[in-house]
This record gives structure tokens, C-alpha cells and sequence, in this order.
């Protein structure tokens, strides 16, 4: 529970970064690597995730 709620907070504040002013992925990035996630997939994930942004 504790995770899902990291990155649903992540992803949210990630979301009103980048509609502000971009750069989400200094929030998914550091979230999915501390729930466990090896760096290169969080990476190739947060960089995906921001995509249409």
C-alpha cells in the first residue's frame, strides 16, 4: 500500500511539474528507484511516462 501511494504522489506531482514547467522526472525517477525498480528500467519508465508531456 505504501508503495502504490509513493507513486501515485510521484506521478501526480510529476504531472503538475511538467504542466507547469516540466522536468517530472526529477520526481518519478528518484520514487520508482526507491520502491525497488533497477535504475536503468525506472529510467527507460519515467522517460516513457513523460513522453507526451
Amino acid at each position: 500500500m505504501l508503495t502504490t501511494t509513493i507513486l501515485a504522489l510521484a506521478g501526480f506531482g510529476a504531472g503538475a511539474l511538467n504542466a507547469i514547467a516540466g522536468g517530472g522526472t526529477f520526481l518519478t525517477f528518484p520514487a520508482l528507484v526507491w520502491v525497488g525498480v533497477p535504475p536503468i528500467i525506472a529510467n527507460a519508465t519515467a522517460t516513457f511516462a513523460a513522453l507526451p508531456g
